[in-house]
């Protein structure tokens, strides 16, 4: 099924966001994409969330497994360095901090990365629309 880029970067959007205090859902009638966080648990919510699928975000460890991916990917010496920046609390950040000092390597991370989410949402919307 073909779906729309405005589509598409919005369950990339929340693919990327949901976590343990947001939750996004998605009503597959209208295609709209709507949140909550643990903070309007207090507020009166008008809307019937049986219509709403909800979004699971992506874990952490797929994120670490896609910078794996990446950086086997890399020469010797970037490999090596993002090899590094991968060990140990605050890899993200390390990870992150290692391709700045490599522009065209770092614009490619965002674009590797962003395939990936994008496949990841085109397959949460197939399995959506299969399951009608």
């Amino acid at each position: 099924m073909k779906y729309s880029d405005k589509l598409i970067e919005n369950i990339i959007e929340a693919l990327d966001n949901a976590d343990f205090e947001t939750t996004y859902y998605f009503n597959k009638k209208t295609l709209e994409i709507t949140s909550f966080t643990n903070y309007d648990e207090d507020e009166e919510v008008d809307i019937d969330l049986s219509k709403w699928i909800n979004i699971d975000g992506i874990e952490s460890y797929e994120k670490y497994n896609l910078m794996e991916d990446f950086a086997s990917r890399q020469n010797d010496r970037l490999r090596e360095l993002l090899n590094v920046a991968l060990n140990g609390k605050g890899a993200f950040r390390r990870f992150k901090d290692v391709l700045y000092h490599f522009p065209e390597e770092q614009e490619k991370w965002y674009e590797f990365e962003h395939e990936w989410f994008k496949q990841q949402a085109i397959d949460f919307l197939d399995e959506v629309y299969e399951n009608t």
